[in-house]
């Protein structure tokens, strides 16, 4: 079944090609990257064409957890599963202990009371590592999969290097 939800963001319009400003994009990244280290990837996600790349030798060649671009894979999964609506309600204090690890918030201080909409919008850690511990493990793999995780992104310098290789998708979680 198709992923819905009771409020529909309004559809996005892509930009027609001829109208993108490239040098614009590349700027702002750059900017938006001065002073920090890591990289930054901007993509076009109606075509995958990369509009910006700062760093590119980081960003291309290194392995770095996907962290943040989980999340709206996790609603997904977590809504067309059963297993949490839109409207489920978390609280987050900026700490949480999972299988007796402990676990923070990007925000220390943390995001208080919200719903799925909010803990996307804000990128609430708490929120997610609670909606996680609810998936269970195989059903976050079973997703991830269905979403290209764990297959070779087919970047073609990585590739014409012999340095791209599929991702990990762990399939083996603590019990919950």
């Amino acid at each position: 079944s198709a992923f819905s939800c009771a409020e529909k963001p309004a559809p996005m319009t892509a930009l027609p090609a001829e109208t993108l400003n490239f040098k614009q994009f590349q700027s702002d990244a750059e900017q938006a990257m001065r002073g920090r280290s890591g990289a930054a990837v901007a993509i076009d996600p109606s075509t995958g064409r990369i509009l910006a790349i700062v760093n590119p030798r980081s960003a291309v060649y290194s392995a770095y957890p996907v962290g943040s671009a989980f999340k709206p894979l996790s609603v997904i999964a977590a809504v067309e599963d059963g297993r949490a609506k839109t409207s489920r309600v978390s609280l987050c204090n900026g700490k949480a202990e999972l299988h007796g690890l402990p676990y923070k918030c990007w925000l220390a201080a943390g995001h208080g009371r919200l719903d799925m909409y909010d803990a996307l919008a804000l990128s609430c850690n708490i929120y997610f590592y609670t909606l996680g511990e609810r998936m269970k493990g195989p059903a976050i793999a079973r997703w991830a999969r269905k979403f290209g995780f764990g297959a070779k992104p087919g970047f073609a310098p990585a590739e014409k290097a012999g340095l791209e290789a599929a991702g990990r998708v762990p399939d083996l979680f603590p019990p919950g």
